[in-house]
């Protein structure tokens, strides 16, 4: 199904020569049909997939009712809007924007259209350019400033009471901490007033909040592993995953002809980073085990057998957001 799957995700970003656009419809059907096939079957005989399947096709009332009653879920999502010319003009113009869905347990499902997406990457980017400063904000011209007031305020009405914040970015705010924002009052921080979390799948709120391990259905929660910190760092994307299935131990995820751009090169900056984590955690609580995942270890399949048995992660690596892709992770906690 992986690779039927990627063919389909590679022919369908294609542009087909009009000469063969009948041959192209006919493959993306047969292939479509064939991933149905298969995720039947596979349905049928894992538990796990059936559990994956019906978590993908969460409703949004399904996740409004997993939430606990003091938080809310923020939903960003980066889109393209188009719109048609004046008339005589004739044609169409395009526009990236930027929505976000606030999703509560008994609140009406709000929609904020927070407008253009290159005004809030600029201020993004200029305020990425100033970490490091010791002021939480300055004057209106501020990127801190520009992106609360961009951003979070148009939120806040709908966040009265909230006390946990759960985020899951897209586009532009996927490189944008909220939490390092100007509060309420001059001098403080947004972390200063709500707890808030990053959640790369709203869908698992409903899995991660009621204690499930994955496999297949409800089950007892899961036991705390106690104080123990899982480190990933320093990772050799290229490295050889050995006799095991590259499909399934991976360090990059497999994308189609179109992202061939994309590539991720060593990260030497990540080594000192896990160490000095290590070293704090250890001085924090001593004796607590701590798991290293670095160079070749660094695995897909490591990651996520390790990730439940630690209650801290700490993973010093890329960080990469697609406009077609959402990373599913899920994980007892993030330190």
């Amino acid at each position: 199904m992986q690779n039927t799957t990627r063919q389909l995700a590679t022919l369908a970003l294609a542009t087909p020569d009009p000469r063969h656009l009948p041959a192209w419809r006919q493959q993306i059907a047969e292939l479509t049909a064939r991933k149905e096939q298969l995720e039947g079957e596979l349905a049928g005989r894992s538990a796990a997939f059936r559990a994956q399947r019906t978590q993908d096709e969460m409703s949004s009332a399904q996740v409004q009712a997993a939430l606990p009653r003091d938080a809310a879920l923020i939903d960003f999502l980066e889109y393209t809007q188009y719109r048609p010319t004046p008339p005589g003009q004739g044609g169409w113009t395009r526009e990236r924007r930027l929505i976000a869905f606030v999703v509560r347990p008994a609140h009406p499902l709000a929609l904020l259209d927070l407008g253009a997406v290159p005004p809030i990457a600029a201020a993004v980017e200029r305020w990425l350019a100033t970490r490091g400063r010791r002021s939480a904000g300055g004057g209106p011209e501020d990127p801190a400033v520009a992106l609360r007031r961009r951003i979070w305020q148009p939120l806040e009405p709908y966040l009265e009471g909230a006390q946990t914040v759960l985020v899951s970015p897209d586009g532009a705010p996927g490189k944008l901490p909220l939490a390092a924002l100007p509060g309420r009052q001059p001098g403080t921080y947004l972390i200063e007033e709500r707890a808030i979390a990053l959640v790369p799948v709203p869908q698992a709120l409903a899995e991660l909040l009621a204690g499930r391990e994955g496999r297949g259905g409800p089950g007892p929660a899961a036991p705390d592993p106690g104080p123990s910190l899982l480190l990933v760092g320093d990772v050799d994307f290229g490295a050889t995953p050995g006799d095991s299935d590259p499909q399934i131990v991976s360090r990059v995820a497999a994308r189609p002809r179109a992202w061939a751009w994309a590539r991720f090169d060593p990260l030497p900056a990540t080594r000192d980073e896990i160490r000095a984590v290590q070293h704090s955690f250890t001085q924090v609580e001593p004796g607590a085990p701590v798991l290293v995942l670095n160079r070749g270890q660094a695995t897909e399949q490591a990651l996520r057998q390790q990730a439940p048995r630690h209650r801290y992660l700490h993973l010093a690596t890329h960080g990469f957001f697609s406009n077609t892709v959402r990373h599913e992770f899920c994980a007892r906690g993030l330190a």
